[in-house]
């Protein structure tokens, strides 16, 4: 039996669904009125700690100890692209407005982004090679975050 421990919840941009990972390595979305699960996606090899739906709720991504990103299909459970260059153990995830760039942070103590477009996998050199990417240290985040942040 899997352990079904959740650690990572999100609800889909229109509210109708609800994803929860956790201890199993599984993604589990549900129907938020009858609680019936609607897609599972497997693939990661340890526990999930973080995920999010695309701004159109078309896509979720995980982010799991096993040192991967992964973006599913949020209709099939289909993996489309998987992250595993220069990511450790990511804890928190943030697609942008557009649903063009993925942010991630994690235990290496930097703030990743992505560029997530196309969707497919087979539209890069590689399924699990990483699109053009952006590091920011941790010294530099706090002034990224500054910088980026709306005036009041």
């Amino acid at each position: 039996m899997k352990n079904r421990r959740v650690i990572a919840i999100t609800f889909s941009p229109d509210g109708k669904r609800v994803a929860q990972a956790g201890l199993d390595a599984v993604a589990t979305i549900r129907d938020v009125e009858s609680g019936k699960v609607l897609v599972q996606c497997e693939g990661h090899t340890g526990r999930i700690e973080s995920l999010a739906f695309s701004p159109d709720g078309q896509r979720l991504v995980t982010g799991s100890i096993d040192n991967t990103l992964r973006v599913w299909d949020a209709t099939t459970g289909t993996e489309l692209v998987r992250f595993s260059r220069d990511v450790m153990r990511p804890m928190a995830i943030a697609f942008s407005q557009d649903g063009r760039q993925l942010a991630s942070g994690g235990y290496d103590n930097t703030v990743t982004l992505r560029s997530i477009m196309p969707w497919r996998s087979n539209e890069y050199p590689g399924a699990a090679s990483d699109p053009i990417e952006n590091r920011f240290e941790e010294y530099k985040r706090e002034q990224w975050a500054q910088q980026t942040a709306p005036k009041p």
